[in-house]
């Protein structure tokens, strides 16, 4: 007969290879898996924002948003800081019994080695 197959036949068409996708299909759900797996490291990899006054100086000055401050925001909160910090002393001299102008009397007293009513290096 034409139409039949003998079993010889049939048991070497169970061990063919059959062309499929499970060689495409393994790559991809690699491929997937490792691309799953960075994004998750990069996200615990992010720091923590730091709390208290150093996250406020981080929100404050961090013109980029990484996260970080580059040497140009630090240099910039270095100096807006100082003088925030020369303006607060100031207040609380101006503040002081005989006002600023003692201050600077009892300052110069302190510090003026040689006695020559200017501070010298």
């Amino acid at each position: 007969m034409a139409g039949t197959v003998s079993r010889d036949e049939l048991s070497d068409f169970g061990s063919m290879k059959r062309p499929g996708l499970s060689t495409p299909l393994a790559s991809a759900t690699l491929f997937l898996i490792a691309a799953a797996t960075a994004q998750l490291c990069a996200q615990d990899m992010k720091p923590e924002p730091p709390a208290g006054q150093a996250g406020e100086i981080l929100k404050r000055y961090d013109r980029n948003g990484d996260g970080r401050l580059d040497d140009d925001e630090r240099a910039e909160a270095k100096e807006q800081l100082l003088q925030e910090q020369v303006q607060r002393q100031m207040a609380r001299a101006a503040a002081l019994p005989g006002g600023l102008e003692q201050f600077r009397a009892d300052a110069l007293r302190m510090f003026d080695r040689n006695r020559d009513g200017q501070l010298d290096e």
